[in-house]
């Protein structure tokens, strides 16, 4: 999965500002994947994540990394 890959320290994904994963069956688990990129990520500015199968536990992932996230708008 995209997470997965975006976190494993490519340098590629180093500059993303804008990200768009609709549609991509995202769970809990590629949730917690993201929250740990969203920590961490310094560039990305946008996210979005419409029409995947994120639940609540997915979503305090989410919450909790986006926390930590100071470039999010």
């Amino acid at each position: 999965f995209v997470a997965k890959h975006l976190t494993s320290g490519h340098e590629c994904f180093s500059n993303i500002t804008s990200l768009e994963l609709f549609g991509n069956d995202m769970g809990d688990e590629c949730c917690k994947e993201m929250a740990n990129l969203l920590r961490t990520n310094k560039t990305l500015k946008r996210l979005k994540l419409g029409d995947n199968k994120i639940g609540p536990t997915g979503a305090t992932f989410l919450a909790e990394g986006m926390q930590k996230n100071t470039t999010l708008t």
